[in-house]
């Protein structure tokens, strides 16, 4: 496995909000 990269886990959040509608609240 790859070391825990905090960017990584930005960057998939990041990807979900994308994939998801924007109906979802900050």
């Amino acid at each position: 496995m790859l070391s825990y990269d905090p960017t990584f886990e930005c960057l998939l959040k990041s990807s979900k909000l994308f994939t998801t509608p924007h109906s979802t609240t900050f």
